[in-house]
């Protein structure tokens, strides 16, 4: 994984206003709904395209939410697809307890590197298109909660 990056946000003062306004949970939910947008569109479909794998392996390339970060997202393969790891970062010389030799496998190194790549990118778009995005979000999120309590009443 990459030792880190660094970002520098400019003109986020009016969406900082605009997000104070606004209750926890429903800040809460719009970041997060960004969150996953922006792994979905990098990571997700971008694993999809980009690996060498079958469809059915594929379809083990998900989004999850964060446990104790509300607004957190993660993307990658499930843990219903341990054996890509074996696949990606190969294992040692395996034996069987009774000495006959099982093999190894060799890394193939695909997955690590491909996510890092994408991290520029992400920052890249958060920085250009997340004020645009955010109210984009928010109106999306207003609109459902018109059409919720519409219903009500």
């Amino acid at each position: 994984m990459a030792d880190g990056f660094s970002f520098e946000l400019t003109g986020m003062k009016e969406f900082y206003e605009a997000m104070k306004e606004l209750p926890q949970k429903t800040k809460d939910s719009v970041l997060k709904a960004y969150n996953r947008k922006l792994a979905k569109k990098y990571i997700v479909e971008g694993m999809k395209s980009a690996l060498p794998y079958s469809p059915r392996q594929k379809d083990y390339i998900i989004i999850t939410s964060i446990k104790g970060d509300k607004t957190g997202v993660s993307a990658g393969f499930s843990t219903k697809a341990k054996w890509i790891r074996y696949m990606d970062k190969g294992t040692e010389e395996r034996y069987t307890k009774a000495g006959a030799y099982r093999g190894r496998m060799v890394p193939r190194n695909r997955v690590g590197p491909y996510i890092e790549q994408q991290v520029p990118r992400i920052i890249e778009e958060f920085q250009k298109d997340f004020g645009t995005e955010i109210l984009k979000t928010i109106d999306k999120k207003m609109k459902s909660a018109q059409k919720k309590l519409t219903k009500l009443g």
